[in-house]
């Protein structure tokens, strides 16, 4: 079984990464990354890729059996653009769960934030939402 996470480097996601890696369940560990990490397992795979490319998402997708995305940014990171923070923490998770479907693999698994409602007046809220 592969498992693939996007957003590995994150507070959840690096959590997530090291139970991954110790689970016998998976037979491989691959992370979407944007730059190079220093980490080595040997489970682990990992796939440094464009975001903003699609094919480059696609074919690092292909051949997982589930995916998780644990991927999100911070304002100050963004610095408060709305679009930019969109692009992260809505457009890279939807175009993920597009891909798995697209690639029959087989789950998507996101994680989102507490509060977490679409129709909120919050803007962080409703994005997550």
């Amino acid at each position: 079984m592969t498992a693939t996470l996007i957003g590995a480097t994150s507070l959840i996601g690096s959590y997530l990464l090291d139970e991954l890696l110790n689970d016998p369940f998976y037979d491989t560990v691959r992370i979407l990354i944007r730059r190079p990490i220093d980490i080595t397992h040997p489970k682990l795979e990992k796939k440094i890729v464009d975001f903003n490319d699609s094919d480059s998402l696609l074919v690092a997708i292909s051949n997982s059996d589930v995916l998780f995305c644990t991927v999100g940014t911070t304002q100050r990171k963004v610095k408060r653009d709305k679009d930019a923070y969109r692009k992260v923490d809505f457009d890279i998770p939807v175009k993920a769960a597009r891909f798995c479907k697209m690639t029959d693999c087989e789950k998507f698994i996101l994680v989102s934030s507490v509060g977490a409602n679409s129709k909120s007046i919050n803007f962080y809220a409703r994005l997550k939402g």
